[in-house]
């Protein structure tokens, strides 16, 4: 059974599925920008690899900032960008410790991926949570998409334990001391509730 995907214009809203809405999308790339930003101030010159868990006192608020090759993150100039916006349902039996094990297990793929140079979760105040994922090219971005573990969020995970989802693509090509450089190139919809709905937004001029 083929899935119909909405297409959707740049500012095109749908009352029906309010997370879809453009200014959600656009507070998601500031979000996007500002994580970047926070990748370059903390990229330690002398680090080769490194795994920053980081958890500030502020309650409701943590995030894990894993980079595999630190060398390749500080030298490259031009990164492909992957962000993921969950909205979890909050009247759901799903175990939420599973989500943090999938973390865990797509971590540990990450020395396969090689094109992946930053992977970096981060919990929102919402009790929601958002990911950045920087690759080194197209290439790798659609290599990570192969991926058993990401399968398995996408397919099995997210539709018991989110109501919604937002995922953007785009790109950064003056590296990471310019993270205002990001560009957002296209949004993907995903509602898994009451009943699925699936819609892709691209943008203008990119």
């Amino acid at each position: 059974m083929t899935t119909n995907v909405i297409s959707l214009d740049p500012n095109d809203v749908r009352a029906d599925h309010p997370f879809s809405h453009p200014d959600y999308s656009r507070r998601d790339g500031e979000v996007m920008r500002d994580m970047i930003g926070q990748v370059g101030e903390g990229l330690e010159p002398s680090r080769e690899a490194s795994l920053y868990r980081q958890d500030p006192a502020d309650e409701g608020w943590q995030y894990r900032l894993i980079v595999p090759n630190a060398d390749v993150l500080r030298q490259r100039r031009e990164f492909e960008v992957v962000g993921f916006f969950g909205q979890r349902q909050t009247d759901t039996d799903a175990d939420p410790r599973l989500l943090d094990a999938l973390d865990d297990i797509l971590i540990a793929e990450l020395p396969t991926h090689p094109g992946i140079v930053c992977y970096f979760s981060k919990a929102l105040g919402s009790g929601d949570y958002c990911n950045l994922v920087l690759f080194v090219d197209r290439a790798a971005k659609e290599l990570w998409a192969t991926s058993e573990a990401y399968a398995f969020a996408t397919r099995r995970l997210a539709p018991e334990h989110y109501a919604s989802v937002r995922i953007h693509n785009g790109w950064l090509r003056q590296g990471l001391a310019n993270p205002d450089m990001f560009v957002m190139t296209c949004s993907k919809y995903f509602a898994y509730r009451p009943g699925f709905w699936q819609a892709l937004r691209r943008y203008e001029n990119r």
